[in-house]
């Protein structure tokens, strides 16, 4: 088997998982990407090919599919920005390409609900009706997280696979703290969480317990102002800029807990809404990857197999109510962290490997 994979954009964790699955690889790519990869993947790679300062069509156009078996395209965006590099690319092998944004590629009316924005609405309009060619050229479609599968298999012909965004890491051995460490990875911004109710219920828990921080692992992109006490602000920890790889790793790895708190809905480059879990990923394969107990809105769609492992509120009085158990029972937070590990262990390389390959043939 002699496979390639494809990221033109920013998608380094997907690409990271794909390598792990299929060792020996060719990659196109671009240098942003490359950079952000552990060196452990760079190492299993076949062969990196980069964009360069050639533009992204010929680049695209370029790439050899009818050398490889399998061609993995990791994202294409719904934009005529973007759809008119992938003009000429028709794959020559069994070929997978993934959806992050499944109402987006589903558009199926040519006149969609236009935005303030009007070239914004223009652009969708004109990308509404590539999308389905673009779609017919592949053999199968993939998604990220599990409760986007029915959806996906609804909306689209093609068999539909789940390849997760991160693997669970085969053995995670946090450094010792005194302190409870919950995390909010991902960058910093209102348009895919809803930060106030863990800021303002942290901001009353702090008064009462001290021994626990808040890391917003990611940069600040929005420039939220959070009211935080004096008294208390050293334990809420922000970030101004992009977090360095192996920091984040490493207070991913440490943490306790993983907070998500994913808004219901979110607008995307295209003019169509996404449902958080139902049509668009949330990160909670930072959770995974980390097999952490991680805590969620309840209108977040989990993995049946996850919910032993995951705590869920509606509103900030019960988020509250859990902490406050959480940290005043260290029995029901270790059972959480050894019902994580289980539950995780169903996304580990091999078991992801060998359903995935087993799918393909």
């Amino acid at each position: 088997m002699k496979p390639c994979i494809i990221e033109t954009h920013y998608h380094s964790e997907l690409i990271n998982t794909l390598i792990q699955i299929y060792p020996k690889s060719d990659v196109y790519t671009i240098k942003s990407v490359y950079d952000d990869l552990p060196d452990s993947a760079k190492s299993l790679v076949n062969t990196f090919f980069f964009v360069g300062s050639r533009s992204k069509k010929s680049f695209i156009d370029s790439i050899p599919t009818q050398d490889y078996d399998l061609c993995f395209v990791n994202t294409i965006q719904e934009t005529m920005l973007d759809l008119k590099n992938w003009k000429n690319f028709k794959p020559k092998c069994k070929s997978v390409l993934t959806l992050h944004n499944l109402n987006a590629w589903y558009m199926n009316s040519l006149f969609p609900q236009p935005r303030l924005n009007l070239i914004h609405s223009v652009d969708s309009w004109w990308s509404q009706k590539h999308l389905s060619d673009i779609l017919s050229r592949f053999d199968y479609l993939s998604v990220c997280y599990e409760p986007m599968l029915q959806c996906a298999e609804t909306y689209f012909k093609q068999p539909v696979l789940f390849i997760p965004f991160a693997l669970a890491q085969d053995s995670v051995i946090p450094e010792s703290h005194d302190d409870i460490w919950f995390t909010i990875p991902g960058t910093v911004s209102h348009k895919r969480r809803n930060y106030l109710p863990v800021i303002d219920t942290f901001n009353k828990l702090l008064l009462e317990f001290p021994n626990i921080r808040l890391y917003l692992l990611g940069k600040n992109e929005d420039n939220i102002e959070f009211t935080v006490l004096p008294e208390t602000e050293d334990r809420i920890v922000t970030f101004s800029s992009s977090v360095p790889r192996v920091q984040y790793d490493q207070i991913l790895r440490d943490s306790d807990f993983v907070i998500i708190p994913s808004i219901e809905w979110c607008n995307t480059i295209n003019v169509t809404d996404e449902h958080y879990g139902y049509t668009k990923s949330p990160n909670i394969h930072e959770a995974i990857k980390w097999r952490k107990p991680f805590i969620v809105p309840s209108t977040l769609p989990v993995p049946d197999k996850l919910k032993t492992s995951c705590l869920t509120y509606k509103d900030q009085d019960e988020l509250y109510n859990h902490f406050c158990r959480l940290l005043s029972s260290g029995a029901e937070k270790n059972l959480l962290r050894n019902r994580a590990l289980k539950n995780t262990e169903g996304y580990v390389l091999k078991k992801t490997q060998n359903r995935l390959v087993k799918q393909l043939n």
